[in-house]
Order: structure tokens, then C-alpha cells, then sequence
């Protein structure tokens, strides 16, 4: 199982390599890497999408279609040819990195919105407390207790977190947990 770091590492090289594929403009790369990001995507959200109904994940793609079909729209018909028409090399850029910022951030928080409505706010995961109704769905593990109780938390939660695959904070909460 990745870590979280690497991870991050791996979605960053990723991100860097989409970028490149532009430069070079490598449409069979542009695919590999796109699949790479989705592959990497499902992979690190498995245990939420586990939980959401086919209906739920069918919504969110149809959804997500439709925001990105309305942003190519607008790139293709609308903000390129504004930026062709700009002749200093140094105000296109600008232009650009300008349209993409003002466009963009408010694209992804209306997906995120739009993720939370469908998915009845089980997707995306923004959570960093734990709370009773977390909890209420910690699984009965009598080998975790049974070393939570000896007083060898430091194992207990090097179980826990192999077997549950729980953060750090999670697996720590689940121990005390368990010793009450």
C-alpha cells in the first residue's frame, strides 16, 4: 500500500508528465498518462467508493463529464481565440494564466459541491476529526484489544493500521477506543 507521501510523489510526477505531454503535444502519451491519473485516483479512493451505490458513481461521472465538456467549450470557442488575438508574448501569458486561474478554481469548487450533493456528502473526503458516528463503526478485533490491554499500543496500532489501513490518527483513536 502507498503511503500517503508517495502518493503525493507519484500524483505529482504525474501532473508533471500531463504538463509535458502538452509541450511536446504526444496525443498516445496524453491517454497513458490520463488513464495513470485515473488508475491512481480509484486507488487511493477505494475504501470511500466502495461505499457509494453504482447510481451515486454514475451521477458523479455523468456530473464531472458535464463540467469538463463546459470547460473545453469555453477554452476552445471562447478563451483561445481571446489569447490569439493578444500579440505581446509577455500579455498572452499573462492573459492565459489569468483565464485558467479565474476559470478553473471556481470549476473545481463547483465540483467538489457537486461530488458532495450526489455522493450525500461520502465524497470527497475532507474530514480531520474523528468523531462518535466513526466510532460507532470501528470493528470488534480481539487480537487489537488483547494488545491494546496489555499496554502495547505502539503494535496495536501497527495492527491496526496494516489490517484497516487507518491513518496514524485513526488507528491511535481506535486503540483508546478500544481500551474503554
Amino acid at each position: 500500500m502507498l503511503s500517503r507521501f508517495n502518493k503525493n510523489i507519484l500524483t505529482g510526477i504525474l501532473v508533471l508528465l500531463l504538463l509535458n505531454t502538452y509541450v511536446f503535444e504526444s496525443e498516445i502519451l496524453n491517454v497513458l498518462i490520463g488513464i495513470a491519473v485515473f488508475g491512481i485516483f480509484i486507488y487511493s479512493n477505494r475504501k470511500v467508493l466502495k461505499t457509494l451505490s453504482l447510481l451515486e458513481i454514475i451521477g458523479m461521472i455523468v456530473f464531472i463529464f458535464a463540467i469538463i465538456s463546459l470547460l473545453v467549450g469555453f477554452f476552445y470557442f471562447i478563451a483561445g481565440p481571446l489569447i490569439n488575438r493578444i500579440t505581446a508574448g509577455w500579455l498572452n501569458l499573462l492573459v492565459a494564466i489569468f483565464i485558467v486561474i479565474v476559470i478553473l478554481i471556481p470549476a473545481l469548487g463547483i465540483i467538489y459541491k457537486g461530488m458532495r450533493v450526489i455522493t450525500k456528502n461520502k465524497f470527497p473526503v475532507m474530514k480531520t476529526e474523528i468523531d462518535d458516528e466513526d466510532r460507532k463503526n470501528y470493528p470488534k478485533d480481539k487480537q487489537i484489544q488483547q494488545l491494546a490491554s496489555e499496554g502495547r499500543t505502539v503494535e496495536a496500532v501497527r495492527l491496526a493500521r496494516e489490517k484497516y489501513g487507518y491513518s496514524l490518527l485513526k488507528a491511535t483513536d481506535y486503540i483508546q477506543y478500544l481500551k474503554k
